[in-house]
């Protein structure tokens, strides 16, 4: 993930709180007290966890190993198989009411998925910036605890280690899903940071950072035979080429473009659904290409009943109130060239008849192997992004 593609509001949880380290040491005048608190948060637990984006908060550089370093912290960057967020939290030292010691650390947080695989990973980054007053001597401790279905349920990223001004401490740890066969299951991730400084007593409670966004296993649900994690947050872009797919490419385009449905296309329509039942992508295919079709009448070589949005969507027209393919708009592939590829000879299209642009689908008079290769190309984007039934994706045509 080089350019994140999503961001959201980190989601707080619950951690320290410093009013009642405040009290105790009012109430303890001789003791030294401490509490850990988020940088961005103070408390962390106050703050909104609305999906919004965050305005104003500088960006925070010395983690080159994650793929977020240097963009604005308290966000979670993410695509369909990794996120990555990087924050900071303090610990400030109480005695008699007044603040004497002071530590700031910043971390980063990495989770790596696999489309193939049920394991995933996290590597975490901890570094201890600056100190001031007595909070000179700090050890730092990093658990994280796994949510849902998955083995194991915590692991220890590392123990409660020694911690120096400009030191990193780093460490990875492994998760697997546990989705049973033909199902698939919820995680997330939960972190836990303990700070132990000898001069604040009683030590630090653990803090608790900022929960992962929402992951999902899946054990042959999206691909038979076949076992991976996605994030499901993210809405991947299918890209359908006009230089590749020529006039089955430019019908898609021209119905994104000009009918009201707008399937697929950011900015104007909703994202196309995956319909996973088969059966009934066939059933739609047959109401959109039923008897009305007829094959050839438009000059077409090797022509075929091409349909967008497509049958495996739960947009189908045949889905949506139509009960022929008549009711569709309708288009021809036109001949662009007369040598080259199929693309080439046959890279644009022409509408039949007026639409009125409220139409629930588009028909077309489209070469056999142009027609072919874009539902290939949607067999192999559903398996690749590891869409189920009713996952979301959007939809663009290239040139």
């Amino acid at each position: 993930m080089a350019h994140p593609v999503g961001e959201v509001h980190a989601a707080a949880t619950v951690t320290g709180d410093c009013a009642s380290a405040l009290s105790y040491s009012l109430k303890h005048s001789q003791q030294v007290v401490s509490c850990v608190t988020m940088t961005s948060g103070t408390p962390a637990r106050s703050t909104s966890a609305s999906s919004r984006r965050v305005g104003g908060v500088i960006p925070q550089t010395g983690f080159p190993g994650v793929s977020c370093d240097s963009l604005p912290i308290y966000v979670w960057y993410y695509g369909r198989f990794q996120m990555c967020l990087e924050d900071g939290f303090g610990e400030t030292l109480y005695q008699n009411g007044k603040s004497v010691g002071q530590a700031n650390f910043a971390y980063a947080q990495q989770i790596d998925l696999s489309a193939t695989s049920l394991q995933w990973t996290e590597s975490d980054y901890a570094t201890l910036n600056s100190v001031s007053g007595i909070a000179v001597n700090n050890s730092l401790g990093w658990v994280t605890s796994c949510s849902g279905s998955c083995s194991p349920a915590s692991q220890t990223v590392w123990p409660v280690t020694p911690i120096a001004v400009g030191q990193t401490l780093h460490g990875t740890v492994t998760f697997r899903g546990t989705p049973g066969s033909g199902s698939s299951v919820s995680l997330s991730a939960t972190p836990t940071v303990t700070i132990v400084d000898p001069a604040g007593s009683p030590a630090a409670d653990p803090l608790t950072l900022y929960v992962s966004l929402g992951m999902r296993c899946d054990n042959g649900l999206a691909v038979s035979n076949s076992a991976g994690c996605v994030i499901p947050a993210y809405v991947p872009v299918l890209s359908v080429s006009r230089a590749s797919y020529g006039a089955s490419a430019a019908m898609i385009q021209w119905a994104q473009a000009n009918l009201s449905g707008h399937w697929g296309l950011q900015g104007s329509g909703q994202p196309l659904r995956r319909l996973a039942n088969s059966s009934q992508a066939s059933a739609n295919r047959k109401v959109v290409c039923d008897g009305t079709f007829v094959s050839g009448s438009t000059g077409v070589a090797n022509d075929s009943c091409d349909e967008f949005p497509f049958a495996a969507t739960y947009e189908s027209g045949a889905l949506n109130g139509i009960t022929s393919g008549s009711q569709c708009a309708q288009v021809t592939a036109v001949r662009t060239a007369t040598t080259g590829s199929t693309a080439q000879q046959w890279g644009n299209i022409s509408v039949i008849g007026t639409p009125t642009g409220s139409e629930a689908c588009v028909r077309g008079h489209i070469p056999l192997s142009l027609n072919s290769d874009v539902g290939g190309l949607l067999g192999r984007f559903t398996q690749a992004q590891r869409l189920i039934d009713n996952d979301q994706y959007w939809l663009s045509v290239t040139s």
